[in-house]
């Protein structure tokens, strides 16, 4: 097996790459602001991204990065988050709701419909069985 090496994108380190485009002190260092965020957002539900940034120490891009994963939904986000779409400001993830159904309604259009799957029903599972042929060697006695 070779080993694939990367930069991290976050700073910039070399790391044995395994799916994750960050190395893994990065990964661990993200989980803890992660909880960190989650914890005082739990405490102070109508912070909003300053706030929660100032009081965790963590930076506002990084505040900002987990509400457009969708990780954390925040009910004051200071309109720093804006759908990508429309421009409205939003709790989390990238697109406002209504651009967001418009789009799964503009795929479902346009995307081809899965054909129902055939049952198959008992009877033809027998009949299939039925076309079993067994050679019998007649020499052997």
């Amino acid at each position: 097996m070779v080993n694939s090496y990367r930069t991290c994108q976050r700073c910039k380190k070399i790391y044995t790459y395994m799916g994750n485009p960050l190395c893994p002190s990065c990964v661990k260092q993200l989980d803890e602001d992660f909880q960190k965020i989650k914890k005082y957002l739990y405490e102070n539900p109508g912070a909003g991204v300053e706030e929660v940034s100032e009081k965790t120490e963590v930076e506002v891009k990084t505040v900002l990065h987990f509400l457009r994963e969708g990780r954390l939904e925040m009910k004051n986000a200071d309109g720093m988050l804006l759908c990508t779409k429309c421009g409205v400001p939003i709790t989390k993830g990238t697109m406002c709701p209504a651009c967001m159904s418009g789009m799964v309604r503009t795929l479902e259009s346009t995307l081809p419909k899965p054909e129902p799957k055939k049952q198959h029903s008992r009877l033809d599972a027998m009949s299939a069985k039925s076309k079993l042929h067994v050679e019998i060697n007649k020499d052997q006695k």
